[in-house]
């Protein structure tokens, strides 16, 4: 079994954590703006993983 996909989870997991810290003690729009779309990548990057698409493209691109 390829565990790249539960290790790019888990990552999305972590990153989805740290952005949401961010929005609750940031102070600086500018910094909560950032968490926000920091956040949105972690989500897209678990939905992708979750239906296959991540590995597609990744499989695409170390295929020789």
């Amino acid at each position: 079994m390829d565990p790249t996909p539960k290790l790019l989870l888990e990552a999305a997991a972590r990153i989805r954590q740290l952005a949401q810290n961010g929005l609750v003690y940031s102070e600086i729009e500018y910094d909560r703006e950032r968490y926000g779309e920091i956040l949105a990548l972690s989500h897209r990057i678990a939905a992708l993983v979750r239906d296959g698409g991540a590995m597609r493209w990744l499989r695409a691109r170390i295929s020789p």
